[in-house]
Protein backbone atom coordinates (compact mmCIF):
# COMPACT_ATOMS: atom_id res chain seq x y z
CA UNK A 1 0.00 0.00 0.00
CA UNK A 2 1.39 3.33 -0.94
CA UNK A 3 2.21 5.73 1.88
CA UNK A 4 2.21 8.74 -0.45
CA UNK A 5 0.37 11.80 0.79
CA UNK A 6 -0.91 14.81 -1.12
CA UNK A 7 1.99 16.84 0.26
CA UNK A 8 4.62 14.25 -0.73
CA UNK A 9 3.07 14.04 -4.20
CA UNK A 10 3.39 17.81 -4.59
CA UNK A 11 7.00 17.70 -3.42
CA UNK A 12 7.86 14.88 -5.81
CA UNK A 13 6.32 16.69 -8.81
CA UNK A 14 8.16 19.87 -7.85
CA UNK A 15 11.51 18.10 -7.50
CA UNK A 16 11.06 16.46 -10.92
CA UNK A 17 10.93 19.93 -12.48
CA UNK A 18 7.37 19.53 -13.76
CA UNK A 19 4.68 22.18 -13.76
CA UNK A 20 2.16 22.47 -10.95
CA UNK A 21 -0.54 21.46 -13.44
CA UNK A 22 1.17 18.06 -13.76
CA UNK A 23 0.48 17.39 -10.08
CA UNK A 24 -3.29 17.77 -10.41
CA UNK A 25 -4.16 14.21 -11.60
CA UNK A 26 -2.32 12.74 -8.63
CA UNK A 27 -3.92 15.20 -6.22
CA UNK A 28 -7.35 14.30 -7.57
CA UNK A 29 -6.87 10.77 -6.25
CA UNK A 30 -6.85 12.18 -2.71
CA UNK A 31 -10.36 13.63 -3.26
CA UNK A 32 -9.22 17.15 -2.48
CA UNK A 33 -11.06 20.36 -3.27
CA UNK A 34 -9.90 23.91 -3.85
CA UNK A 35 -9.97 24.77 -0.17
CA UNK A 36 -7.74 21.76 0.59
CA UNK A 37 -5.19 22.96 -1.97
CA UNK A 38 -5.23 26.35 -0.29
CA UNK A 39 -4.37 24.70 3.03
CA UNK A 40 -1.53 22.71 1.46
CA UNK A 41 -0.02 25.82 -0.13
CA UNK A 42 -0.91 28.43 2.46
CA UNK A 43 2.63 29.69 3.07
CA UNK A 44 3.55 32.33 0.44
CA UNK A 45 7.22 32.14 1.44
CA UNK A 46 7.68 28.56 0.26
CA UNK A 47 9.16 27.51 -3.06
CA UNK A 48 6.10 25.38 -3.73
CA UNK A 49 3.80 28.37 -3.45
CA UNK A 50 5.93 30.31 -5.96
CA UNK A 51 5.93 27.23 -8.22
CA UNK A 52 2.14 27.08 -8.17
CA UNK A 53 1.80 30.81 -8.83
CA UNK A 54 4.16 30.66 -11.82
CA UNK A 55 1.93 28.32 -13.85
CA UNK A 56 3.01 27.53 -17.40
CA UNK A 57 4.59 30.93 -17.99
CA UNK A 58 4.41 32.98 -21.17
CA UNK A 59 6.09 30.76 -23.75
CA UNK A 60 4.06 31.37 -26.93
CA UNK A 61 2.08 28.61 -28.61
CA UNK A 62 1.78 29.10 -32.39
CA UNK A 63 -1.36 27.80 -34.11
CA UNK A 64 -2.03 27.38 -37.83
CA UNK A 65 -5.58 27.14 -39.14
CA UNK A 66 -6.96 23.72 -40.05
CA UNK A 67 -10.28 22.54 -41.40
CA UNK A 68 -12.70 21.73 -38.57
CA UNK A 69 -13.00 18.02 -37.80
CA UNK A 70 -16.47 16.48 -38.26
CA UNK A 71 -17.16 16.51 -34.52
CA UNK A 72 -15.99 20.10 -33.93
CA UNK A 73 -18.47 22.10 -31.81
CA UNK A 74 -18.86 24.93 -34.32
CA UNK A 75 -21.65 27.50 -34.55
CA UNK A 76 -24.15 26.37 -37.23
CA UNK A 77 -23.77 28.29 -40.51
CA UNK A 78 -26.21 29.64 -43.05
CA UNK A 79 -25.83 31.57 -46.26
CA UNK A 80 -25.56 35.33 -46.01
CA UNK A 81 -24.05 38.46 -47.45
CA UNK A 82 -20.44 39.27 -46.75
CA UNK A 83 -19.87 41.41 -43.73
CA UNK A 84 -17.68 42.04 -40.75
CA UNK A 85 -16.98 38.49 -39.54
CA UNK A 86 -20.06 37.54 -41.50
CA UNK A 87 -22.81 39.23 -39.52
CA UNK A 88 -22.66 43.02 -39.46
CA UNK A 89 -23.84 43.52 -43.04
CA UNK A 90 -26.72 41.68 -44.60
CA UNK A 91 -27.94 38.34 -43.31
CA UNK A 92 -26.07 36.60 -40.53
CA UNK A 93 -23.58 34.16 -42.04
CA UNK A 94 -22.81 32.32 -38.81
CA UNK A 95 -25.86 31.67 -36.69
CA UNK A 96 -25.69 31.80 -32.96
CA UNK A 97 -23.55 34.95 -33.03
CA UNK A 98 -26.32 37.48 -33.40
CA UNK A 99 -25.56 38.81 -29.94
CA UNK A 100 -22.54 40.59 -31.42
CA UNK A 101 -22.84 44.23 -32.39
CA UNK A 102 -20.40 46.68 -33.94
CA UNK A 103 -19.17 47.51 -30.43
CA UNK A 104 -18.03 43.90 -29.83
CA UNK A 105 -15.69 43.53 -32.83
CA UNK A 106 -12.28 45.17 -32.82
CA UNK A 107 -9.58 45.85 -35.37
CA UNK A 108 -5.83 46.30 -35.17
CA UNK A 109 -3.55 46.70 -38.23
CA UNK A 110 -6.07 45.11 -40.59
CA UNK A 111 -7.02 42.16 -38.36
CA UNK A 112 -10.50 42.00 -36.83
CA UNK A 113 -11.39 39.89 -33.81
CA UNK A 114 -14.04 39.23 -31.19
CA UNK A 115 -14.22 37.09 -28.05
CA UNK A 116 -17.22 34.83 -27.73
CA UNK A 117 -18.92 35.64 -24.41
CA UNK A 118 -19.18 33.14 -21.59
CA UNK A 119 -21.79 33.32 -18.81
CA UNK A 120 -20.70 33.91 -15.23
CA UNK A 121 -20.63 30.35 -13.93
CA UNK A 122 -19.07 28.35 -11.10
CA UNK A 123 -15.77 26.60 -11.76
CA UNK A 124 -13.88 24.07 -9.68
CA UNK A 125 -10.17 24.18 -8.94
CA UNK A 126 -8.32 22.75 -11.95
CA UNK A 127 -11.22 23.06 -14.39
CA UNK A 128 -10.65 23.69 -18.09
CA UNK A 129 -12.40 26.76 -19.52
CA UNK A 130 -12.50 27.49 -23.25
CA UNK A 131 -11.67 30.96 -24.48
CA UNK A 132 -12.94 31.28 -28.06
CA UNK A 133 -11.71 34.05 -30.36
CA UNK A 134 -13.05 34.79 -33.84
CA UNK A 135 -10.54 36.48 -36.14
CA UNK A 136 -10.49 37.81 -39.69
CA UNK A 137 -7.44 38.99 -41.63
CA UNK A 138 -8.65 41.79 -43.92
CA UNK A 139 -5.31 42.27 -45.68
CA UNK A 140 -3.68 40.62 -48.69
CA UNK A 141 -0.85 38.98 -46.73
CA UNK A 142 -0.75 36.39 -43.93
CA UNK A 143 -0.91 37.89 -40.45
CA UNK A 144 -0.33 36.77 -36.88
CA UNK A 145 -2.75 37.72 -34.13
CA UNK A 146 -1.24 37.35 -30.68
CA UNK A 147 -3.68 36.52 -27.89
CA UNK A 148 -2.53 36.81 -24.30
CA UNK A 149 -4.65 35.56 -21.40
CA UNK A 150 -4.07 37.70 -18.32
CA UNK A 151 -5.38 36.95 -14.86
CA UNK A 152 -4.43 37.03 -11.22
CA UNK A 153 -1.16 35.16 -10.75
CA UNK A 154 -1.65 31.47 -10.16
CA UNK A 155 -5.14 31.33 -11.64
CA UNK A 156 -4.10 30.30 -15.17
CA UNK A 157 -1.93 27.19 -15.16
CA UNK A 158 -1.98 26.45 -18.91
CA UNK A 159 -0.14 28.51 -21.56
CA UNK A 160 -1.19 32.16 -21.55
CA UNK A 161 0.06 33.37 -24.93
CA UNK A 162 -0.94 32.20 -28.39
CA UNK A 163 0.05 33.28 -31.90
CA UNK A 164 -2.71 32.69 -34.46
CA UNK A 165 -1.62 32.40 -38.10
CA UNK A 166 -4.37 34.03 -40.20
CA UNK A 167 -4.73 33.61 -43.95
CA UNK A 168 -5.97 36.61 -45.98
CA UNK A 169 -9.76 36.94 -46.02
CA UNK A 170 -10.42 33.88 -43.86
CA UNK A 171 -12.60 33.81 -40.74
CA UNK A 172 -11.00 31.53 -38.14
CA UNK A 173 -11.98 30.54 -34.63
CA UNK A 174 -9.36 29.86 -31.96
CA UNK A 175 -10.42 27.46 -29.22
CA UNK A 176 -8.06 27.94 -26.28
CA UNK A 177 -8.55 25.58 -23.30
CA UNK A 178 -7.42 27.42 -20.19
CA UNK A 179 -6.74 25.59 -16.89
CA UNK A 180 -7.96 27.75 -14.00
CA UNK A 181 -6.88 27.24 -10.39
CA UNK A 182 -8.52 30.01 -8.33
CA UNK A 183 -7.22 30.48 -4.80
CA UNK A 184 -10.14 32.46 -3.37
CA UNK A 185 -13.94 32.37 -3.72
CA UNK A 186 -14.14 35.86 -5.24
CA UNK A 187 -15.06 36.26 -8.90
CA UNK A 188 -11.98 35.99 -11.12
CA UNK A 189 -11.57 37.41 -14.60
CA UNK A 190 -9.64 36.28 -17.63
CA UNK A 191 -8.71 39.26 -19.81
CA UNK A 192 -7.72 38.48 -23.40
CA UNK A 193 -5.23 41.05 -24.72
CA UNK A 194 -4.27 41.30 -28.39
CA UNK A 195 -1.41 42.41 -30.57
CA UNK A 196 -0.76 42.41 -34.33
CA UNK A 197 2.46 43.27 -36.15
CA UNK A 198 2.05 46.26 -38.44
CA UNK A 199 2.83 45.32 -42.05
CA UNK A 200 2.46 47.04 -45.42
CA UNK A 201 -0.24 45.26 -47.39
CA UNK A 202 -3.25 45.90 -49.60
CA UNK A 203 -6.60 45.71 -47.87
CA UNK A 204 -8.86 43.01 -49.30
CA UNK A 205 -11.98 43.64 -47.22
CA UNK A 206 -12.98 47.25 -46.82
CA UNK A 207 -15.49 47.16 -43.97
CA UNK A 208 -13.95 48.51 -40.78
CA UNK A 209 -14.33 47.53 -37.13
CA UNK A 210 -13.98 49.39 -33.86
CA UNK A 211 -10.35 50.35 -33.11
CA UNK A 212 -8.74 48.13 -30.49
CA UNK A 213 -7.46 49.91 -27.40
CA UNK A 214 -4.00 48.44 -27.00
CA UNK A 215 -2.48 47.96 -23.55
CA UNK A 216 -0.24 50.75 -22.33
CA UNK A 217 2.86 48.56 -22.62
CA UNK A 218 3.75 45.95 -25.19
CA UNK A 219 1.90 42.66 -24.87
CA UNK A 220 4.75 40.73 -23.27
CA UNK A 221 5.16 43.34 -20.55
CA UNK A 222 1.45 43.44 -19.86
CA UNK A 223 1.11 39.67 -19.62
CA UNK A 224 4.07 39.44 -17.27
CA UNK A 225 3.61 42.63 -15.28
CA UNK A 226 1.19 45.51 -15.46
CA UNK A 227 -2.00 43.56 -16.07
CA UNK A 228 -1.13 40.91 -13.51
CA UNK A 229 -0.41 43.54 -10.87
CA UNK A 230 -3.71 45.23 -11.65
CA UNK A 231 -5.57 41.92 -11.46
CA UNK A 232 -4.07 41.08 -8.08
CA UNK A 233 -5.27 44.46 -6.83
CA UNK A 234 -8.75 43.76 -8.18
CA UNK A 235 -8.43 46.41 -10.87
CA UNK A 236 -9.01 46.33 -14.61
CA UNK A 237 -5.98 46.33 -16.91
CA UNK A 238 -4.95 49.77 -18.15
CA UNK A 239 -5.57 50.44 -21.84
CA UNK A 240 -5.18 53.36 -24.22
CA UNK A 241 -7.69 53.87 -27.01
CA UNK A 242 -6.58 55.27 -30.34
CA UNK A 243 -9.69 57.41 -30.40
CA UNK A 244 -12.98 57.82 -28.58
CA UNK A 245 -14.59 54.87 -30.34
CA UNK A 246 -11.89 52.38 -29.35
CA UNK A 247 -12.29 49.64 -26.81
CA UNK A 248 -11.51 46.02 -25.92
CA UNK A 249 -13.41 42.74 -25.56
CA UNK A 250 -15.15 42.09 -22.27
CA UNK A 251 -13.31 39.80 -19.86
CA UNK A 252 -14.52 36.31 -19.10
CA UNK A 253 -15.71 36.16 -15.50
CA UNK A 254 -15.78 32.96 -13.44
CA UNK A 255 -17.12 32.24 -9.97
CA UNK A 256 -14.83 29.80 -8.09
CA UNK A 257 -16.52 26.94 -6.27
CA UNK A 258 -13.74 25.75 -4.00
CA UNK A 259 -15.95 23.24 -2.19
CA UNK A 260 -16.34 21.10 -5.31
CA UNK A 261 -13.77 18.31 -5.82
CA UNK A 262 -10.62 19.19 -7.72
CA UNK A 263 -10.83 18.58 -11.47
CA UNK A 264 -7.87 17.32 -13.48
CA UNK A 265 -9.14 16.42 -16.92
CA UNK A 266 -6.39 15.69 -19.43
CA UNK A 267 -5.09 18.84 -21.12
CA UNK A 268 -6.71 19.60 -24.47
CA UNK A 269 -4.69 20.97 -27.33
CA UNK A 270 -5.66 24.46 -28.50
CA UNK A 271 -6.93 24.71 -32.06
CA UNK A 272 -7.41 27.27 -34.81
CA UNK A 273 -10.30 26.30 -37.11
CA UNK A 274 -11.11 27.75 -40.53
CA UNK A 275 -14.78 28.77 -40.68
CA UNK A 276 -15.21 30.65 -43.96
CA UNK A 277 -13.32 32.41 -46.74
CA UNK A 278 -14.77 35.84 -47.58
CA UNK A 279 -12.65 36.46 -50.67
Amino acid sequence: MSDETAWSHLLQTFREGKRFEAALPGLQAFELNGEDIGVLLNNPSTELFAWMMEGAGDTPVRLSAVEPPPDAPLPPRRMGARGLLGWLRGATAIEGLGLFTTSDVFELHGVQFAVLPEPLRPVAFGELVEVRVLALNCTSVPHFLTVGITAQKGVVQSPRRYELALDPGVISMAVLPIRVCPSSPGVVRLDPVFDVDEVTAMRLLQFAARPYAKPVQELLSVVAGVTVVAAVAGLSPVYLASNGSGGRPDPIRLRPDLVRPLLAAAPRAPALLRLANLR
